[in-house]
């Protein structure tokens, strides 16, 4: 009898423990999706945070890292202003260019990629789209549900570096490559 209590006990712990850890990984970092590309031919898998605006939306996929005991986003992938529409190919360009060049319009897509120092507070890499790469740098949104609240979608950036710090983790260039996303607001 007491075999069979520790057994059962031992069960409902492991079930509890389990329950628990998902939990807390959902709370200790926002995410509505996932988002998995290749930075230079490297893999990396990260929490995605999307937000719609009115016809378009925006995301950022977030890799995370401890620090001083807390988990802080280490390195992100933004890209904005993206129209909603399907089944077609929309260019990214640098995001400080529309702003500047096209504040009117609201129909270009933007992107960047950027690592903080090792504080976590400041930023240390800043990476921009380089423009004149039309190849590389596109997204294209696969699929969608409940008008834009559930997306899958696929995209590609080539980026130069535009700051850096002594710290450094990436080349002056990322070519950002098989990259799929997918949120549910």
């Amino acid at each position: 009898m007491n075999s069979f209590f520790s057994k059962g006990f031992l069960v409902f712990l492991l079930t509890g423990a389990l329950l628990s850890c998902e939990k807390n990984a959902k709370t200790e970092i926002p995410s509505d999706g996932k988002a998995r590309f290749k930075i230079n031919g490297v893999e990396m898998r990260t929490e995605l945070r999307a937000l719609i605006r009115n016809s378009t939306f925006e995301f950022t996929a977030e890799k995370y890292r401890m620090i001083e005991g807390s988990l802080s986003p280490w390195e992100a992938l933004t890209i904005s202003d993206i129209q909603k529409k399907t089944d077609s190919v929309q260019r990214i360009l640098n995001s400080d260019t529309i702003a500047s060049t096209y504040p009117d319009r609201a129909r270009h897509v933007g992107g960047y990629f950027g690592t903080p120092q090792a504080d976590g507070d400041v930023s240390c890499d800043i990476f921009e789209v380089i423009e004149q790469d039309s190849v590389n740098n596109w997204v294209r949104i696969n699929k969608q549900q409940n008008d834009f609240t559930k997306v899958w979608g696929s995209f590609s950036m080539h980026l130069y570096r535009t700051e850096s710090c002594s710290s450094t983790m990436y080349p002056d260039t990322l070519l950002i490559t098989d990259g799929q996303f997918y949120f549910s607001l």
